[in-house]
């Protein structure tokens, strides 16, 4: 409601807000982390990563973290590869990219209450080991794809260098 001046007064309006978030989704993409739910700062790939030897195996790990008040559908996580606009893309919906699951039980480690639902506050770990084949150093891009609460398509990217 709007009130009217008393003289000498600016008139003024308010109205309360609420806004439930449901786009919060968020990726950390690490070179061979030694536990992929917490990566270290040396192993998170935003960084210069390390030098790996030709023929060694390299694993990407992928802390895939709801930060919405509501759950969501993960749809897809895809890695370009360092070759981006070629369909050698690593992806979670062709098998490439693996879920860590928590043993015995078929449920991603990061879903704490083991109900199948990417929900508030979790943060699923997924992976992906490739042999290293080149001799140079590569740049390669994660995204991750969701549908949220609201039906919505939201995604989120990491950057390895």
């Amino acid at each position: 409601p709007v009130t009217p001046p008393l003289a000498g007064n600016a008139a003024t309006a308010s109205h309360p807000a609420t806004y439930l978030g449901t786009t919060g989704l968020a990726v950390t993409k690490a070179v061979n982390a030694v536990d992929p739910q917490h990566p270290t700062a040396a192993e998170d790939a935003n960084t210069v990563g390390p030098t790996l030897p030709y023929g060694s195996t390299v694993t990407f790990s992928y802390l895939v973290t709801n930060t919405s008040t509501g759950p969501m559908q993960i749809t897809d996580l895809v890695d370009d590869n360092a070759t981006p606009g070629i369909a050698d893309d690593a992806s979670l919906a062709r098998g490439q990219i693996t879920g860590l699951l928590t043993t015995g039980t078929g449920v991603n480690v990061g879903d704490t209450n083991a109900n199948g639902t990417f929900d508030p506050g979790e943060g699923w770990v997924f992976l992906w080991r490739r042999i290293v084949d080149q001799l140079v150093s590569h740049t390669n891009t994660a995204v991750i794809s969701a549908q949220n609460s609201a039906g919505q398509p939201v995604t989120a990217s990491a950057v390895a260098y």
